[in-house]
């Protein structure tokens, strides 16, 4: 869903008349966030084999009720050294 967002934000970004595969394509690669409902950062280059993998990061909220949402922290990311299984 995020990624749809970012997308149709792009398009929107660039008007109707502009949209071409060519121009979609420019836009969408010279994007760097934030994206919706995504990790802050789109290129972190922490791990070698994935350079654009930044979604290791989580925040956390607590439901206040009646749609109500508190955030109770901010990005958290697992330790400088870790590295994931298979990267």
């Amino acid at each position: 869903w995020g990624q749809v967002l970012t997308t149709v934000k792009q398009m929107n970004k660039l008007g109707v008349a502009k949209i071409t595969s060519a121009n979609l394509m420019k836009a969408i690669r010279n994007f760097r966030g934030p994206q919706a409902l995504g990790a802050p950062s789109l290129r972190c280059g922490k791990y070698k084999t994935e350079p654009a993998a930044c979604n290791d990061q989580t925040h956390f909220f607590q439901y206040m009720g009646k749609g109500v949402f508190k955030p109770v922290t901010g990005w958290l990311r697992p330790p400088p050294n870790f590295t994931p299984a298979g990267a």
